[in-house]
Parts: C-alpha cells; sequence; structure tokens
C-alpha cells in the first residue's frame, strides 16, 4: 500500500547511497516524478560510506505518483485533505451561576 498524503503535504523521498568504491566519489541523483525531472543532487560520499539523500516535494494535485531515483522506484498517493465542519454548538451550563451572597462588613 502506497503512503498517502494531502494535496500541498510535503513528501520526503530519500535514499541511502552506498560508496562501496576505496576512494571518495561524487554521486549526483534525480529524482522523477511521474518520468519528468524534478530536482538532481550531488553528494560526496567517501570511501566505504553511505549517506542518505533526501529530497522534498509538495504535490498540487490528487492522484497517483511514481517516484523514482537513478532506478530506484517507488510511490505515493496524493488524496484531498479532509474537510471538517461545526455543527450543533452546545454551551454550558445551561443556566446562569449565582452569584454568592455577599456578608455584611
Amino acid at each position: 500500500m502506497p503512503v498517502r498524503v494531502a494535496t500541498y503535504q510535503p513528501v520526503t523521498i530519500g535514499a541511502n547511497v552506498l560508496n562501496s568504491g576505496k576512494k571518495s566519489e561524487v554521486y549526483s541523483a534525480v529524482l522523477k516524478i511521474n518520468d519528468a525531472v524534478i530536482e538532481t543532487k550531488q553528494i560526496t560520499v567517501g570511501a566505504g560510506e553511505t549517506q542518505t539523500l533526501s529530497f522534498q516535494y509538495v504535490p498540487t494535485t490528487t492522484g497517483n505518483f511514481r517516484v523514482e531515483i537513478n532506478a530506484q522506484i517507488g510511490g505515493f498517493e496524493v488524496v484531498k485533505p479532509a474537510a471538517f465542519s461545526a455543527e450543533l454548538l452546545t454551551v454550558s451550563p445551561s443556566s446562569p451561576a449565582r452569584a454568592p451572597k455577599r456578608q455584611p462588613a
């Protein structure tokens, strides 16, 4: 089941980048959503190290979204935000409280 978010709710999309080589390298990550390039980031990853790379995306329409970062594929669903309304207002107590009697001074 894909992740569900509401329209205009930021989505964080991340991946772990492992450099299994013997020297530090620059890794270029391309975020695609529904096959459209959204953003590109570059990070330097040391030899034998893993770094987490993340992107943020704010969807403006509803639907299913296919996410890809350099051939790693995932997805999420965007739904309309919940609509709320207040109904049947009540106020308590239903009768006014009486002020305490004052004692003469």
